[in-house]
């Protein structure tokens, strides 16, 4: 993989496949895809899930064979290749050449990227030192080699996103919560409008309405069954604190998870978001099992939940220093 350029549709397939895994899709099973295969991509501290994507990497992985090329002129793997494709001319001039290697052929697609991404130092008395800049050091990386691809990618997409810079702090906060990893998996879903509700289905069509099941009230949306219904609104009121003050209608459930975080401790943002997939999760039971719980069971089994991470957390920091 980081000597020859991998089928572009051979890598399209196995991001597929992985894409299916994530979603739960399993042998001849149709399960939806809640968000892009890019999205999935993006970093974690840029709202993703820091998937890699196999042909992206495979670019990045190549472009550091270049890099060798550039930089170690002194070894025999420069030597060999000089003598054999560029014998008279330097490595960032070379042709293709009318009946390239396929390994040659792989290097030079990875050459577009390094070209891109080098800059000349220039010292009097002194030969030109050639950096990478993007990477502090100057020294070339496949991880920034991979985020520079990244960035290209959403700057030919959608332009100059800012809204990645704007929210990097919420991702870097949120993915260093003390709670369990589902429950941050629940809270990006959430943020980015991919759970089930009934709103979301009847959008794809698969429901014949959007209407909450529990309340007959009002469209099923992420900010309604966590916040405004009443089995909601009765668990929160529960809850000591600045929750109980807030007020009962919500913005887009983006807008209200970002108030959140700006506005609560690091504790009371723990406990909403365990409250939060309680809710989520005793919706679930009610609509699919029948079962009806209490607001105060529901409160109960996130507050037990996060007390027993916290516990366990403690117990492994604990042996971990011995």
């Amino acid at each position: 993989m980081n000597c020859f350029r991998l089928p572009k549709a051979w890598c399209d397939e196995v991001n597929s496949l992985i894409a299916k895994y994530w979603w739960g899709q399993s042998k001849d099973e149709r399960k939806i895809h809640w968000l892009k295969w890019d999205k999935l991509c993006t970093s974690k501290e840029d709202g993703g899930m820091g998937f890699r994507n196999l042909h992206m990497f495979n670019t990045a992985l190549l472009a550091k064979q270049c890099w060798r090329l550039l930089t170690n002129q002194q070894s025999l793997f420069f030597r060999v290749f000089k003598a054999k494709y560029f014998p008279s001319c330097s490595f960032l001039d070379a042709q293709l050449g009318s009946a390239p290697s396929f390994i040659w052929r792989s290097f030079l697609s990875g050459r577009e990227l390094l070209l891109k991404g080098i800059r000349w130092e220039y010292s009097p008395g002194a030969m030109p030192k050639v950096l990478w800049s993007e990477s502090k050091s100057g020294l070339f990386t496949v991880r920034t080699a991979y985020q520079r691809l990244e960035q290209m990618r959403r700057e030919e997409s959608r332009g100059e996103c800012s809204n990645f810079e704007n929210y990097r702090w919420l991702w870097r906060f949120t993915w260093k919560l003390g709670i369990p990893g589902k429950i941050k998996h629940f809270l990006w879903r959430a943020f980015h409008d991919s759970l089930p509700t009934n709103a979301n289905l009847f959008r794809r069509k698969i429901k014949s309405d959007p209407f909450c099941k529990i309340c007959d009230q009002t469209e099923e949306v992420t900010s309604h069954v966590l916040w405004q219904c009443p089995m909601a609104r009765n668990t929160w009121a529960l809850v000591p604190g600045r929750v109980q003050k807030l007020p009962n209608h919500a913005e887009a459930f983006p807008s209200f998870m970002l108030w959140i975080l700006q506005n609560f401790s690091k504790a009371e943002v723990e406990e909403w978001a365990l409250i939060s997939w309680a809710i989520w999760s005793a919706r679930n039971r009610f609509i699919f099992e029948g079962h009806h719980q209490s607001p105060q069971q529901i409160r109960s089994e996130a507050l037990i939940l996060l007390r027993d991470f916290r516990q366990a957390n403690t117990a492994d920091t604990a042996t971990s220093s011995q």
